[in-house]
This record gives structure tokens, sequence and C-alpha cells, in this order.
């Protein structure tokens, strides 16, 4: 079985083959990207697992699902070995947030190169892509926020990717698991405040609890 920080170095490995954007004199970019390709079936039966819902990290220190709540803390478990390594892209104002599986196509279906061509055209400020990983979480407690029509069931899956600058929540948690030989992990989940000298945003921080049991 793949390790995780194998299948890192992989994203990394694939995120470097990309094809690379030359930058000209002035602000022309010259770049050599494929458009308007479409998803085969190995692309789509190659595509990592939909989540049920999705976290949000608050800079305000509490989680949110789906864009709604506010938890201080979710109890629930993740399979390690499982955790999928993606090469994800951010641009613009507000944020638009892309990922691959494979380095061709989005998981959205679009191509990949005709989304890099699009952030490196609508951003000056963009970096291009990094790797990170796509976590998909049990959730062990039922979550309910009748108000806000937003029932969390016991079982239902909770999906996560971090960003460039949250990744290494994920980098430590997925260190600590693998020096303790775990994988079936029960965990705790809580929003982590994090800032630089102009921003302040929400982190993903996992805190293994200990082994999951699968039978319960």
């Amino acid at each position: 079985m793949t390790s995780v920080a194998e299948t890192l170095r992989a994203a990394e490995a694939a995120a470097a083959a990309l094809p690379a954007v030359v930058q000209g004199a002035g602000t022309a970019v010259a770049e050599a990207y494929p458009t308007g390709a479409v998803p085969s079936m190995d692309s789509f039966m190659s595509s990592g697992n939909t989540a049920d819902y999705y976290i949000q990290p608050e800079k305000n220190g509490y989680l949110q699902i789906d864009h709604k709540g506010a938890l201080e803390e979710i109890d629930a478990s993740i399979i390690v070995s499982e955790i999928r390594a993606v090469s994800m892209i951010r641009y613009g104002n507000p944020a638009k947030y892309y990922k691959t599986y494979n380095g061709t196509h989005a998981t959205t279906g679009e191509s990949w190169g005709a989304i890099l061509k699009m952030a490196h055209a609508s951003d000056p400020k963009f970096r291009g892509d990094f790797p990170s990983v796509e976590l998909i979480f049990v959730n062990q407690k039922e979550i309910n926020f009748p108000k806000l029509d937003l029932i969390v069931p016991k079982g239902a899956t909770l999906g996560y990717t971090p960003t460039a600058t949250t990744k290494r929540l994920a980098q430590s948690f997925i260190a600590d698991v693998k020096s303790k030989g775990l994988d079936a992990v029960h965990v705790k989940l809580t929003a982590e405040k994090m800032k630089n000298a102009s921003f302040t945003w929400g982190g993903l921080r996992i805190t293994a609890v200990g082994p999951w049991n699968l039978d319960e």
C-alpha cells in the first residue's frame, strides 16, 4: 500500500511535470497549456471521493459545515492510508480554488491546463499550483443545527482540503500518526487561528485521540 509520504512526493512530482509558464518581456506571458480537453472515463474512474459535507475552519476559532453553524470541535475518524494527494490552485479575490488528482483534469471536469491559463490571465499574483491532500473524515457524533437546516448524522463523511497556508497542520497530523503506527484513527477537529502581518485565517487542527475501531 502506498504511504502518505510517497503519495505526497508523487503529487509534488506531478505538479513539477505540469506545463511551464514562460515569463516574457513586459507583462506578456507565453503559456503552453492544452485547452478544451474532454474528461475521459479513465479520469472519471480515477477521481477521488466526494464527501457528504465540507468543513470550513474560520478565523474566529469555530468550524462551519457547508458554511453553516459554529462548532468548537468535531468528533471524527479517518483512515490515513486512504488520504489522497492532489495538486491545488488558489487565485483571484475573492479566492477561487481548484484541485486535480491527475494533472489533466480538475475535479470539476475542466481541463487543468485551461484552468491554469485562466488563473494566470486573471490574477497577476497567481503563483502556480501546490501539493495538498484530500481528507475525508467520518463523523462520529450527530451534529444538529435545526434552525439552519443542518443535520449531519453519525457516519456521514466530512471533506477538507488544506490550502498552501494551512497544509502544515495536516502534515503535522500525518507525521504524528505515522510515527505511532496508526492508520484508522479517532480524531478531534478544531479550528486554529492563523495569521501573518496582513491577514488572519482559519486552519483545521487534527488531533489524534487514539485508534479507531472500525467495527464501532
